[in-house]
């Protein structure tokens, strides 16, 4: 698809996909309400004046418990060796260590701490989603300066290899996945939607703003940001063949899919046999969303 053509039908999806998952997004967001305690209790009129308000930890503390008895510590990987002897078991134990390495590592890189423990956290509350990417301009090929002899260069070469590593991984929120079709191979299609700070993605993508808009342009040293909206929506569209980003109303990422998939994975917790979407991955706190309601507003009186 060309930029106009890819724009068309992004939006027009999101609007569809948001309405297709809005039971699933509800259910969520009444579990998060929950856990955070952010619920007014509901008290009657007749004890409102004398009441204190009261808000129990069931949710809350039901997650606690429950992450930690899947834990919190990176799962040890097995590599079985491809034949008998001392050399395979060798190499086995060497990539075993190395995958557990490289596991931490991008654990390790994510902004709200670890990858890992947010994986395991939002799989109590009905799903977990997370993206595994590659880093190619830290793994590009390297120019070589001329003159340079070739000791020095693979020394350089090797230096910026370890300093940066080529895989990443992020955490994504479940009201922000929107699988669209599916295939004999597992997802083929999906779209993100992403409500994110204007200021970095505008950096990011050499956006800036004019008559309240964002249009392509890199930000000055003059910018006002009072006139810069707080937030902008941020969609990825994902196929096995193409990829597209698009920021408000601008196509900033056109290209093709180099990882011949979409590069998202999940995990569903308490699975049920409803076709329907929204019945996908209810949250292990779902019975006992009402008990608390119940609970805080007795308490309350």
């Amino acid at each position: 698809m060309d930029d106009k053509q890819a724009l068309d039908y992004i939006i027009k999806l999101a609007e569809y996909m948001e309405r297709k998952y809005e039971g699933r997004n509800k259910r969520d967001e009444a579990v998060y309400l929950r856990r955070m305690m952010k619920i007014e209790p509901v008290v009657p009129e007749a004890f409102r004046l004398t009441a204190t308000t009261f808000r129990s930890p069931f949710v809350n503390t039901f997650h606690s418990k429950a992450k930690a008895m899947i834990g919190s510590r990176y799962p040890m990987p097995k590599v079985r060796p491809v034949k008998v002897g001392e050399e395979a078991q060798k190499n086995s134990s060497l990539r075993e260590k190395w995958l557990f390495s490289a596991y931490k590592t991008m654990d390790n890189n994510s902004r709200y701490g670890s990858v890992y423990g947010q994986i395991i956290d939002s799989l109590i509350s009905g799903a977990a989603i997370w993206k595994v990417g590659l880093n190619l301009h830290s793994w590009g090929k390297i120019r070589r300066g001329k003159g340079e002899i070739a000791e020095d260069y693979n020394s350089r070469t090797d230096e910026l290899h370890r300093k940066n590593f080529p895989f990443y991984m992020e955490y994504v929120p479940r009201s922000c996945f929107f699988p669209v079709d599916y295939d004999e191979k597992g997802l083929c299609e999906v779209l993100i939607i992403t409500t994110r700070e204007t200021l970095p993605v505008a950096k990011q993508y050499g956006l800036t703003m004019s008559e309240g808009k964002l249009i392509l342009g890199d930000i000055k040293n003059e910018y006002s940001f009072g006139s810069m909206a707080e937030t902008v929506k941020v969609y990825e569209y994902w196929t096995r063949e193409e990829h597209v980003k698009v920021v408000d109303q601008i196509v900033v990422e056109n290209i093709k899919n180099p990882y011949g998939r979409p590069p998202y994975f999940c995990a569903y917790a308490n699975i049920t046999d409803s076709t329907d979407v929204n019945d996908m991955g209810i949250s292990l706190s779902q019975p006992i969303l009402s008990s608390q309601d119940l609970f805080d507003s007795l308490m309350s009186m």
